[in-house]
């Protein structure tokens, strides 16, 4: 049976009913708002091990030529936690885990990047369980879940576009804005088309307007998955929807809880 995740924002959260939390770092994760020191990360993890919790740590961020020190000092204290998964972009990091023997505690997100049964056969073949692309249609999804390190995020916010330049910050300055832009999120029109754009600490974020979400399309296959991620990303209360895909795994509710999420994605869009 495939098993809920969700991202950790707070002490409050392991109340939530999931199998495991996704903790993101300060550094070499692109989690806004919700990020960690690693010894607030080793924090965490007890109390989440207290709580039979299965540890998940994020380092999603593509890594540059000038950062690989930095973040090898990082991966050298990683190694000496108690986790259980670590998800990763930049083959840096399967790299250095590779020269570990630890490979067996990677997941794959390259985020749209895994869109063929081929590409997770290649996977598969490096015994590395992979997130597949949101962007496939469900009888995508029927034929390249069927072999068994297949993930897939469900829920939440897609973002599009990351840039460690601030340019919310930049275009204060050029527009001589006085109130702060950070820390807020604000829309963009392009055309007909709008997008949520964040800023944090010199780091820019764009995501689609509205949550992109899987339901009733995973009715037949959830199980091809061992685990389902509920993304938060700008969702503070994300208890109602884990609720829905709980019921989901246990084929209760499915067309009742369908109409739901719609209207609650229509209510709660930023």
């Amino acid at each position: 049976m495939s098993k809920l995740i969700t991202e950790y924002t707070k002490l409050e959260d392991l109340k939530l009913n999931v199998s495991g939390f996704i903790i993101n770092f300060k550094s070499f994760s692109l989690f806004p708002k919700y990020r960690f020191t690693f010894d607030e990360v080793k924090k965490i993890i007890l109390k989440m091990r207290k709580e039979k919790k299965l540890v998940f740590l994020n380092l999603d961020a593509l890594v540059r030529e000038k950062d690989l020190s930095n973040l090898k000092c990082l991966l050298d204290q990683i190694v000496t936690l108690d986790f259980d998964y670590l998800i990763f972009h930049d083959f840096a990091v399967y790299t250095y885990f590779k020269e570990k023997g630890l490979t067996d505690k990677l997941i794959y997100d390259g985020k749209t990047m895994v869109t063929s049964k081929k590409e997770l056969e290649f996977f598969a073949s490096k015994k590395l369980p992979v997130f597949l692309s949101r962007e496939l249609k469900q009888k995508e999804l029927e034929v390249i879940s069927t072999l068994d390190n297949a993930l897939l995020e469900v829920f939440g916010y897609e973002r599009i576009f990351y840039s460690k330049r601030p340019i919310l910050s930049l275009f204060k300055e050029f527009k001589n804005i006085k109130e702060s832009l950070t820390n807020k999120v604000y829309k963009l029109q392009e055309k007909d088309d709008i997008y949520l754009a964040y800023e944090e600490e010199g780091e820019y974020f764009v995501y689609l307007e509205k949550i992109k979400y899987l339901y009733k399309e995973l009715k037949d296959i959830k199980n091809n998955f061992k685990f389902l991620k509920v993304g938060r990303t700008f969702i503070e209360d994300i208890g109602f929807v884990l609720d829905k895909y709980n019921d989901l795994l246990l084929n209760e509710n499915i067309e009742e809880n369908s109409k739901l999420l719609e209207n609650y994605i229509s209510e709660v869009g930023l």
